[in-house]
């Protein structure tokens, strides 16, 4: 599963942004990766709002505004280019640059399974699991939930892989996917599919009682992945998938304008 998730990473961050850092009206930000290939000057970084906001002060001077909203999060803006400017390319277009945001932490109270966008899933899920056990240990279930709450909070890349109506899947929808058909799931599915395949054969043979004793390991076999699915083994995953998300995942986000001048000239 593992090779699989970087695989997917090195793919959605290659070639960092369809348009070159030449086109961009300011710096990119030191280790920040791209959002996604359809989305040029939007980046992502592990570090936090206050260590990007300091490095655009330092390349820019003071934030042009800065905002703090209690629901939508907190957010900078950098002008790189007045209004005025804009209107020689654009006619309607206003002051561009750079914008830094990071979302609200308001959104992650409440109960996690029901607010916190797949976060919550993979919580509810680990939640279910060990609220089959006998004394289940609620005390760690809280645990998790206090430290990959904030998860929710992150943004995740896009990859290069699509879902059923065609459209780029994030990371984190990447991860989970992975985590719920992983390479034991599979492998698994695939053996009980091979015996029940073989146990058709003998039946249309005329051998039934062959193909009766393989029906009967399918079903043991059957039983036996789905006590270790809802069994620690289960629990266990799902605490790996949180640190895959935390591994692919961005608490700070950057948009950084499009010079149009450069447009302006490529259109000529």
């Amino acid at each position: 599963m593992r090779r699989k998730m970087i695989l997917f990473v090195i793919l959605s961050l290659m070639g960092v942004t369809s348009s070159s850092a030449g086109d961009l009206l300011a710096p990119i930000y030191p280790g920040a990766v791209s959002f996604g290939s359809d989305r040029p000057g939007h980046f992502l970084t592990k570090d936090s709002f206050e260590q990007v906001k300091k490095f655009y002060a330092g390349d820019k001077g003071p934030a042009t505004s800065e905002k703090n909203h209690k629901e939508l999060g907190r957010s900078v803006f950098f002008q790189y280019m007045s209004a005025a400017d804009v209107h020689k390319y654009d006619p309607v277009g206003s002051a561009i640059g750079v914008h830094v945001t990071v979302k609200s932490t308001e959104m992650l109270a409440g109960e996690p399974e029901s607010s916190l966008p797949v976060v919550g899933d993979i919580l509810g899920r680990i939640k279910m699991l060990m609220m089959r056990q006998n004394n289940p240990n609620m005390d760690a279930y809280h645990k998790l939930v206090n430290q990959y709450r904030h998860l929710s909070g992150w943004y995740f890349p896009l990859s290069d892989k699509r879902d059923a109506s065609g459209r780029l899947m994030s990371m984190d929808k990447v991860v989970v996917a992975l985590c719920e058909q992983g390479p034991s799931e599979e492998t698994s599915r695939h053996a009980m599919e091979a015996m029940t395949k073989k146990a058709e054969d003998l039946m249309m043979q005329g051998r039934q009682r062959e193909a009766l004793e393989i029906l009967q390991n399918v079903g043991q076999a059957a039983q036996n992945e789905y006590a270790r699915a809802t069994g620690s083994d289960g629990i266990e995953k799902w605490k790996a998938c949180l640190e895959q998300l935390k591994e692919h995942g961005y608490p700070t986000q950057i948009e950084i304008a499009l010079d149009p001048s450069h447009r302006s000239s490529q259109s000529n």
